[in-house]
């Protein structure tokens, strides 16, 4: 199998928490099977950034925050390489919840171009002798560059989103400073014009923003050939790495194209369904997931694929077409893996 291409999929938010039941979920048998008769083995990391970046050839310790901005904004921004250190600094909205701030972040928070000019404008003004410069090249993900490299661990926002900020602040020894900016930024943004405007309308004010995911960008030697995928880390190292990429729509088409020796498929619908808390649209991408499943069983059977690895939620699971022949292999079928949040 070693000559012909393997693929390799990364599908975080596969095994829930989702708020359902076992009998509301669709059927997904092909999955099923290809979850049975595959080997499953601990993947080298339960954090789907960290396994995106392994797989083009960068190895981060278990507790280390994953580099993730500076890429992520050469995917959203690509007129040129960002020069460096950036950090993600994600508009958040922070609401009371008895003696703790709930943090919301993403398409929920439905930022308008203009508003988010408006505050970025307002940040980049007050915090110039900090030499801090904030970046909006779309209107729900925001980067942040500062002079020199802050000793500072911090939280993905996806990590935080729905949950009690205090649990999650930047830790280090720049942590204090660091978390005086967070909160000046929190009493710039109220009673900004923007903010007044949303309240007036009914939708959750702009609370601040949430620095996360510091680095600069790395030097990659290699990667997969080709890279399918819409996340904005998976399209920045493919594009750091000169991988061919097709948007996350394509990847039911795999077995009709050329396919390199190595393809990535990330596919993080899932997991921003389960962000955003809609189950419905988590069974909807459901769905979806099982005509890949389909495809890339296919391309198994008629040896078009030699080897398929998915990574999900902590757990990878490898099989060959051989693999697929096995039927004394019987493991828990998807329903059975899943963890539901009933209620």
């Amino acid at each position: 199998m070693a000559n012909l291409p393997a693929v390799q999929v990364i599908a975080p938010g596969l095994f829930g928490p989702v708020a359902a039941t076992r009998d509301s979920l669709p059927a997904t048998p092909t999955l099923d099977r290809l979850l049975a008769r595959a080997g499953c083995a601990p993947a080298t990391s339960s954090d789907p950034d960290a396994l995106l970046m392994a797989a083009f050839g960068i190895s981060l310790p278990a507790d280390a925050t994953v580099p993730s901005a500076a890429l992520s904004l050469w995917a959203d921004d690509p007129r040129q390489p960002p020069e460096g250190y950036w950090l993600h600094a994600d508009p958040i909205h922070l609401r009371p919840d008895r003696d703790q701030l709930l943090l919301f972040a993403g398409p929920s928070l439905q930022l308008s171009r203009d508003e988010a000019d408006a505050l970025v404008q307002a940040f980049n003004r007050h915090f110039h002798e900090d030499a801090l410069v904030l970046h909006a090249p779309r209107p729900g993900r925001w980067y942040l560059h500062v002079p020199a490299a802050p000793l500072l661990t911090t939280r993905s926002v996806h990590a935080v989103n729905r949950r009690a900020m205090d649990r999650y602040l930047p830790v280090g020894a720049d942590a204090r400073r660091w978390i005086a900016w967070i909160n000046e930024a929190q009493m710039l943004f109220y009673g900004h014009p923007v903010n007044e405007a949303r309240e007036r309308e009914g939708r959750p004010a702009i609370s601040g923003v949430w620095p996360w995911g510091g680095g600069t960008l790395p030097r990659l030697s290699g990667g997969p050939g080709l890279v399918i995928a819409d996340h904005p880390l998976a399209v920045g190292l493919a594009r750091a790495a000169g991988s061919r990429r097709l948007p996350l729509d394509e990847a039911n088409s795999l077995l009709d194209l050329q396919r390199p020796e190595r393809t990535l498929v990330y596919w993080d619908e899932l997991a921003q369904s389960l962000e955003e808390g809609d189950a419905r649209q988590w069974s909807r991408e459901l769905d979806r997931f099982e005509e890949l499943a389909s495809r890339l069983s296919q391309g198994l059977t008629s040896k078009g694929i030699g080897r398929l690895s998915l990574a999900v939620d902590g757990q990878t699971f490898e099989l060959t077409g051989t693999d697929l022949r096995k039927f004394w292999r019987n493991a828990p079928a998807l329903r059975k893996r899943l963890e539901l949040i009933e209620g």
